[in-house]
């Protein structure tokens, strides 16, 4: 017995007090140490017959037994039913007959004890009721017990030492019991068998622990033992002990071959196969009667799990060391441009020179992991202009866009906040540009009459209180400049402001009077300049609130302003003056007419406004000529104040650029708009926001639509292991792979209302898709046919040596043959195409069985054409259930695009309902903006009041017909989608 087993003496398992079993549980801590197979020998009998010297014999020990038994005794036996099937789990029986003074014979001969036994189970023959009981017990024993085995024992020694049996030695006791003793022992030692259950399981100490729990368990419960039932739980139990082992070598083993990160996926996913098989292993060996393979299953979900937080994980570790790492390396070029060093002539190029330098040293860095470029592209795309740049050009009176500054914009994915300033020339927009950025230089300012600005320039930094998002400023050239000869010219450059922008300033020198409002009559002729539809009616192109939901917020400038602000006798807010400035004036005729529409326009294209005025920068005439040198103490404490409060405003208050449907705009989308735009108007036509948006929405879905498929194809290439166990595997990682491509579609999309870049999607998916399908077949055809060649290289050698041209030869090849399809089947992840090169193997060997059962002269000829039915059969069943996998294997494929369809349409469902969330929100916010301008009906001549005198009813009903109309709109685009992705 291994040291770990042994016991310096018993103990009591199952105790039974006042009637009540109880397990021991330091009986059960001992078995659950033991892993060895156990041997288990139990005796009961009545008590007081010698049951525990016996055991202490078989243990080599004198009086151990003895002792914690005296107190204790095992109940007589019990009356059971007949149960033939308790023969498959019920113990070999020995009978022990002591204190046996007979001689055996019968009918005068000697017979031996296990002839003795047998005589005395014999049952009688009659069918007497008392008869009956006697043979009960007989039957059963025949029944329950078919290996049985009696000994018998004499008098251990003379009566009176009877009472000190324990203490004697062997040759104080009688030779013939000493004899009788020994046999007993020595036939329990070498014919006990190890202790099984159905299937062949061996019971280790754990297992048997569980029996012993279970049995004890049901019986005081008051029900009966099952055997299934305690099987089934002791496999549940030893399952999950198996799973909990597999699961922590797969975690040992992973730690130790693991360092985060790893530098590609496909490294990582080796890793967790190779452990992954291990585990399984580990499984294998530690498992028994996984019953539809449910604890098989788990195990492979936990690992998939575990698979999934490492790749998580993996991710996390290497997008934070690289993003360290950068801080390290290009912290200092940060530090740099804040002070200035890059805001030179040429600084804009030493600074590319700088970041391709660091560039390099961050990619020598090694163990970055799989986040290495990503990380680093989006601290790019991010990155800091050194200076401006002008992104649209204004030559000769046409506008042309740069594609230096196109190109900046391009390579800018991050979302961007947009502030332009316009405003008559002169008048320091510039600078207070420059103010935004957080430079005293930058945009170029001018010191004499004429313009400095040409276009508009932009100038793209870190938004300072927005995290991942781009400030972009927007400089234009000063309206109303004298050397220009073409007004139209102007009325552009506003345009393109207000489209562009996400908050409009306007900046001019003074107060805001009527004369100012006479220079700002850009904004009366937006609804000419500018089309929110392709095609829109007569109503909609003078309805500013068609507008307001794309138009920027509005901030008025007030610069050089000497005035107090006092209304009446009252102080009052810079928005208070613009608003009191804004009010319509009383009167019906063209002059009060025309004085208003200025202040209307403004009302009813900008909702939200906002005031900000400003002091002499300085008093020194000197100084001002050159602002951009003078430091920040030399200007004037009230301009630093009002500086301060208005970058402070537009930091916190500009929001992030948006068009229709709450699409955010980024860089790359913010160059796609300026180009739109500048080409209508170049082209003669007016700038339409639809349009725009139709043909952003072209080139994005385009590109969602390459990122989508590519990350499916990268995605699966690197999950997949050619070739997969079965269809399903495949497929399941298909659908895995697809809905992640759906999503990455869904978040870079927009505005696919006919849902054809999707659709493509879904025809380029299911193009890869059968791609992949093919390789695995392939992959698991070349597989096979190499297994089966090396496994039917002994058969196909027999064959050409003649080995089955013999008598008896069919029989022989048979055998053969069927120990390479043996062989063959236990071969692991043989994958998809295992049935059909098995079947392609067989069909090869049909004319040798044929020629082999021929020439087979130990066969007759009735006995050949009974076997070549017999394989004519056989072949035909192998082909029947190959074109029904071939069946499964369609249904599977069919489902498998069933659930492609429900994933697409259950995402689109999603996005169609944050769309139409987001329209709701704009309509709302234009309905509020035409409730609240509704005080400009009180002023005959204003539009509203024109369309207010013509309608019966509510002005919003009319204003917004489509309001009522919106949920059935959307319940339509839900059901044309549905029916155009149907496969």
């Amino acid at each position: 017995m291994a040291p770990e087993t042994q016991m310096p003496g018993p103990v009591c398992l199952i105790e039974n007090t006042k009637g009540q079993l109880v397990v021991n549980p330091e009986a059960l801590k001992i078995l659950s140490a033991i892993t060895q197979p156990l041997v288990v020998v139990a005796i009961v009998g009545l008590c007081r017959t010698g049951k525990s010297y016996l055991m202490n014999q078989l243990a080599g020990k004198n009086k151990e037994l003895s002792n914690l038994l005296r107190t204790l005794s095992s109940s007589d036996l019990d009356e059971v039913e007949d149960a033939a099937d308790f023969v498959s789990f019920y113990p070999d029986l020995v009978w022990t007959l002591r204190d046996f003074y007979l001689s055996l014979q019968a009918d005068g001969q000697l017979i031996t004890a296990d002839d003795y036994l047998e005589n005395s189970l014999r049952p009688k023959q009659d069918t007497d009721q008392n008869l009956q009981n006697f043979n009960l017990p007989r039957l059963c024993i025949q029944k329950f017990f078919p290996i049985k085995k009696c000994f018998v024992f004499d008098l251990p020694t003379h009566q009176k030492k009877l009472t000190q049996l324990e203490t004697l030695n062997n040759d104080e006791l009688y030779p013939d019991f000493v004899r009788q003793v020994t046999d007993f022992c020595y036939y329990i030692f070498h014919y006990s068998k190890t202790k099984t259950l159905s299937g062949g399981i061996e019971v280790n100490g754990p297992y048997l622990e569980s029996l012993v729990l279970t049995y004890v368990n049901v019986i005081s419960s008051g029900d009966l033992p099952c055997v299934e039932n305690s099987v089934l739980a002791l496999a549940q139990t030893k399952n999950l002990t198996a799973v909990k082992k597999a699961i922590a070598h797969y975690d040992q083993q992973m730690g130790q071959k693991v360092q985060l990160p790893v530098e590609t996926l496909l490294e990582l996913l080796d890793l967790h196969s190779a452990s992954e098989i291990e585990a399984f292993e580990v499984f294998t060996k530690n498992s028994f009667k996984d019953v539809d393979q449910r604890f098989q299953k788990e195990l492979k979900t936990l690992l998939k799990a575990k698979r999934d937080d490492l790749c998580k994980q993996n991710l996390e570790v290497s997008s934070d060391y690289c993003s360290a790492l950068l801080q390290n390396i290009f912290g200092p070029l940060e530090e740099d441009v804040k002070r200035g060093i890059y805001s030179k002539p040429g600084g804009h190029r030493l600074f590319i020179q700088k970041t391709e330098e660091l560039k390099a040293k961050y990619y020598q860095e090694p163990r970055k992991g799989i986040q290495v470029s990503l990380v680093l592209y989006n601290m790019a795309s991010g990155s800091t202009m050194m200076e401006p740049i002008c992104l649209i050009e204004n030559q000769k009176n046409r506008l042309r866009v740069n594609p230096n500054a196109l190109k900046i914009l391009q390579e800018n994915s991050q979302p961007v906040v947009v502030v332009a300033i316009v405003g008559p020339y002169r008048t320091g927009k510039s600078y207070l540009m420059n103010r935004l950025a957080g430079q005293n230089h930058g945009f170029p300012l001018g010191s004499t009459v004429q313009s400095k600005t040409k276009g508009i320039w932009m100038w793209c930094v870190p938004h300072p209180s927005k995290p991942n998002h781009t400030l972009v400023l927007l400089d234009t050239e000063g309206l109303g400049d004298v050397e220009k000869g073409d007004s139209n010219n102007d009325s552009w450059i506003f345009a393109l402001a207000v489209l562009l922008s996400s908050m409009f300033v306007y900046n001019n020198v003074g107060i805001i009077n009527h004369q100012a409002l006479e220079q700002l009559h850009y904004v009366t002729e937006l609804t000419k300049l500018i089309r929110t539809k392709s095609s829109p009616s007569s109503g909609e192109v003078h309805d500013s609130a068609n507008f307001v939901s794309f138009f920027p917020d509005f901030v008025w400038a007030a610069r050089d302003f000497m005035m107090e602000l006092v209304w009446k006798g009252h102080p009052i807010t810079e928005d208070e003056y613009l608003e009191n400035a804004l009010k319509l004036i009383p009167g019906e005729n063209h002059q009060t007419q025309k004085s208003n529409l200025s202040r209307e326009s403004i009302r009813k294209f900008f909702p939200k406004r906002k005031c900000f005025v400003f002091d002499w920068p300085t008093n020194d005439k000197k100084l001002l000529l050159h602002i951009e040198e003078a430091s920040e103490n030399q200007l004037e404490q009230n301009f630093q104040v009002q500086s301060k409060n208005f970058c402070s405003y537009i930091f916190t208050h500009a929001k992030t650029k948006t068009l229709r449907e709450g699409l955010i705009v980024t860089g790359n989308r913010l160059a796609t708009l300026a180009e739109t735009y500048v080409n209508s108007i170049n082209s003669g036509a007016i700038p339409c926001l639809e349009n725009a948006v139709i043909n952003l929405a072209e080139r994005e879905n385009l590109v969602a639509l390459h990122a989508a498929a590519n990350y499916y194809s990268e995605q699966m290439a690197q999950r997949v292991k050619f070739p997969t166990d079965t269809l399903q595997e495949l497929l399941d990682l298909h659908a895995a792979c697809d809905k992640e491509a759906i999503a990455v579609f869904m978040e870079n999309s927009f505005k696919d209302d006919k849902l054809e870049f999707q659709k493509k999607l879904v025809e380029t998916i299911e193009g890869k898709k059968g791609e992949f399908l093919l390789q695995n077949e392939e992959a698991s055809a070349k597989y096979c046919q190499a297994q089966l060649k090396q496994l039917s290289e002994t058969l196909m050698e027999s064959i050409s040596r003649g080995i089955f041209s013999v008598p008896g030869g069919h029989n022989l090849y048979l055998e053969a043959r069927n120990t390479v399809e043996r062989s063959y089947q236990l071969v692991p992840r043989k994958g998809v195409k295992a049935n059909e090169v098995l079947q392609s193997f067989l069909q090869s060997q049909a004319a040798i069985e044929k020629s082999i059962l021929q020439s087979d002269k130990a066969l007759t000829t009735a006995e050949k054409a009974t076997l070549a039915e017999r394989a004519k059969n056989v072949a035909t069943e192998k082909e029947l259930a190959l074109l029904i996998q071939k069946v499964q294997e369609q249904e599977e494929k069919l489902k498998a695009q069933q659930k492609s369809y429900n994933e697409n349409m259950a995402q689109l469902k999603i996005k169609l309902e944050r769309t139409e969330k987001t329209l709701l929100e704009e309509t709302e916010r234009m309905l509020e903006h035409k409730l609240k301008d509704t005080d400009s009906l009180k002023y005959p001549g204003s539009s509203l009041y024109t369309l207010y005198l013509q309608a019966s009813v509510p002005p919003y009903p009319l204003l917004f017909p489509d309001l009522l109309r919106l949920d059935v709109v959307f319940s339509l685009r839900y059901h044309y989608a549905m029916t155009s992705m149907l496969p």
